[in-house]
């Protein structure tokens, strides 16, 4: 159970955090706040999908995105949080936008 339940909680159990992104997405507020926020999209993009198709498709970015998301940020020369906010904030964006 978190400390504090008015913290925000990113969208997986941070307890089973294994990799090394899951781990600095939950020891970070706004990561968290934003891996929420992100979940929600997808999962109400999900929702109004014309068909299963789209939904196939989107589920397909979606994998192709946290392939993405790992392997830039793991590699970047540059603090691993810096990296995942503008990460985040743009596939937020893109998921709403449509």
């Amino acid at each position: 159970m978190r400390r504090d339940v008015r913290a925000p909680a990113a969208s997986f159990d941070c307890m089973l955090a294994r990799s090394d992104i899951e781990q600095v997405i939950c020891s970070s507020r706004d990561l968290s706040r934003l891996d929420r926020r992100l979940a929600e999209a997808y999962a109400d993009k999900l929702t109004w999908a014309e068909d299963d198709a789209k939904r196939q498709e989107l589920r397909q970015q979606q994998r192709a995105w946290l392939r993405m998301r790992d392997t830039s940020c793991l590699t970047a020369r540059m603090n691993i949080v810096a990296c995942l906010m503008p990460v985040y904030q743009k596939r937020i964006k893109e998921l709403s936008g449509d």
